[in-house]
């Protein structure tokens, strides 16, 4: 069946993972892991497009999570309890950095754009107030995303993923 889009909404994140739709039919949507070398993840994208190609597609567009140069996490003061950010270690911020340079190389390789949206604004369109501790808010994501897409078998992996596409979606993004 021809098309004129394919998504490949990819979460950078070190445990994420990769939606793949047609827009116009969201009950197309597969889910695939996030690999955990540049080399796989180059591979999975070249495959995608393939598939994409050989589905019809005649656009291929990405859309990844983009964050800003200082993330934070939220953590209970030590003093008074409520919650306050705390930039992430360093660790963590360049493993967010690698996975996503990768991505952003792999998409280049494959001739497939990249557009960027920062959690700020994909998760406004969940329809509710997220929590600001990240465990309880990406069980809220992954709650969500069940909902909106009922028909797969949705995990803290690709919950992200989904409701990036989701936004995608709701916001036509890829026209």
């Amino acid at each position: 069946m021809a098309h004129d889009f394919t998504l490949v909404v990819i979460d950078p994140g070190k445990d994420g993972g990769l939606a793949i739709a047609n827009p116009e039919f969201p009950r197309t949507t597969t889910v695939r892991k996030s690999p955990e070398t540049p080399v796989q993840q180059a591979e999975l994208l070249r495959d995608v497009v393939r598939e994409a190609k050989a589905d019809g597609a005649k656009n291929i567009i990405a859309i990844m999570e983009g964050v800003h140069s200082f993330p934070a996490r939220m953590v209970p003061c030590p003093h008074c309890r409520r919650p306050v950010r705390q930039p992430q270690g360093s660790k963590s911020i360049w493993t967010f950095a690698q996975n996503a340079c990768a991505w952003e190389i792999a998409c280049f390789l494959c001739g497939v754009p990249v557009r960027k949206v920062t959690p700020s604004v994909w998760q406004r369109t969940v329809g509710f107030a997220l929590s600001k501790e990240k465990p309880v808010r990406k069980n809220q994501l992954k709650s969500a995303a069940m909902v909106s897409f009922p028909h797969l078998r949705v995990t803290l992996w690709n919950a992200d993923a989904l409701m990036i596409l989701r936004y995608a979606i709701v916001k036509n993004v890829w026209r």
